[in-house]
């Protein structure tokens, strides 16, 4: 497909992409279409690894398609499946005094691989399973023909003296390379191949390796901005890799990152007293960090969290009991054991120690377990009451309609008309 049909291709209908590459970001920021809705997993300065992205895909593959399609509708299925997520779109409402409607200024590496290099030689890392570019989620998961580990290929440099490596022949390695790129809108399979073909045209025999290397360092083929991705390929984009920025940035990440943490959850207040050296990075970090604690709250509250969590407690309940058991059968191990007193009261001290903190443990969660249980028995009482009420006022009515409507009363009144109408008659009589 050349650009201008992959647009067409993706505009035909509401598309989810997924970025795989490598990805950072940089000053500023761009406005939004209402088509286009940017899902961040990593926060400011954070890194991903394969698990983290391998982990965001089996999060997606078992999301229902109009709950990744839509997702400021469905944010709390979308926290349940892939945790904690930052929501640029035009679709949400101002949180906190934070303007709505941009996104950050978001740019990519598309190449789902890794150069490194260890005392052997250089070598490039690929990872096939997802395959590299902006994929287009739903023609992916169609083709899907594996299910399993995560996989991977590794291509070395060819050094000098060296006979010709694994991976030397163009047309094999053009063939491989544009593979990759099977299900990408952007760049498109077609484009890379194209592009290979000429920068190699007359060689029979190129290293993969220096072909990927090569296709590495262009600009306007493997290089883009989520601007231009939104401008060309309006959809839903759910970006699960790294968000690297300037080394002067990010020199205090772990700071910032233990204490965001901690305020999402409540626990204590963020210390800003370093925003001034570093204004890009906290403007980004706490204005993110306030939406996300927005989306965790509302999740936190919904039915769905708190059955999930109901669920996990009774199993941890049931899980400390078994350990409790176990470690009570140790304490009466060491007491049997043929050591001095002083070895033994070491040994049960410490014993005791565990089990009064699993103890602990389990108090509270049985605590949780039990209001949890006496608050849905309460819930449902209520609604019992209100039930049996509703019934009441329903059977009220019927009598009262049933009375008024009843032949008995019906004759009653034409009895009374009659009467009445021969008493005027009969005056009527009279007179004449």
């Amino acid at each position: 497909m050349s650009v201008a049909e992959a647009a067409a291709y993706a505009a035909s209908r509401r598309r989810v992409f997924i970025i795989a590459g490598h990805g950072g970001e940089r000053p500023g920021s761009f406005p939004l279409s209402g088509a286009c809705d940017v899902i961040v997993k990593k926060g400011t300065c954070e890194e991903a690894y394969i698990d983290d992205f391998n982990m965001g895909m089996d999060g997606l593959l078992s999301l229902p398609e109009e709950t990744a399609l839509y997702p400021t509708q469905h944010m709390n299925e979308i926290i349940k499946r892939l945790g904690s997520m930052m929501v640029y779109s035009r679709h949400l409402p101002r949180i906190n005094g934070i303007d709505h409607g941009s996104c950050i200024n978001l740019h990519y590496d598309l190449m789902m691989m890794h150069f490194r290099e260890d005392e052997h030689s250089k070598y490039v890392q690929i990872y096939y399973d997802t395959g590299s570019g902006i994929i287009d989620f739903a023609r992916w998961k169609a083709a899907r023909t594996y299910v399993g580990p995560s996989r991977s290929m590794i291509a070395r440099q060819r050094l000098p003296g060296m006979g010709p490596t694994e991976f030397h022949n163009k047309a094999d390695n053009i063939q491989l390379i544009g593979g990759l790129y099977e299900y990408s809108v952007f760049p498109t399979m077609g484009m890379i191949k194209a592009y290979l073909g000429v920068k190699w045209k007359g060689r029979e025999e190129v290293d993969l390796y220096d072909m990927l290397d090569d296709l590495s360092k262009q600009p306007y083929l493997v290089k883009t901005t989520q601007e231009f991705l939104c401008k060309h390929f309006a959809g839903v984009y759910y970006h699960m890799i790294c968000r690297s920025m300037p080394q002067n940035v990010s020199n205090n990440i772990k700071e910032y990152e233990t204490q965001w943490q901690n305020w999402k959850r409540g626990n204590a207040a963020v210390n800003v007293k370093k925003m001034a050296s570093n204004p890009l990075f906290a403007r980004r970090y706490f204005t993110e960090s306030a939406r996300r604690r927005h989306y965790f709250n509302r999740y936190y509250h919904s039915q769905a969290f708190q059955e999930r969590e109901h669920t996990t407690n009774m199993a941890n309940c049931r899980n400390l009991e078994a350990r409790m058991t176990s470690m009570e059968g140790l304490l009466e191990a060491v007491n049997q054991q043929h050591s001095t007193n002083e070895v033994k009261q070491k040994e049960r001290a410490k014993i005791q120690r565990k089990i009064r903190l699993l103890r602990t443990i389990r108090n509270d969660k049985h605590m949780r377990c039990v209001h949890r249980n006496a608050a849905a028995e309460a819930q449902r009482a209520a609604e019992a009451q209100r039930e049996a009420e509703a019934q009441r006022e329903e059977e009220t009515a019927q009598r009262s309609r049933s009375r008024s409507r009843s032949p008995t009363r019906r004759n009653g009144n034409q009895t009374r008309k009659k009467r009445q109408n021969e008493n005027k008659n009969g005056k009527k009589s009279h007179k004449k």
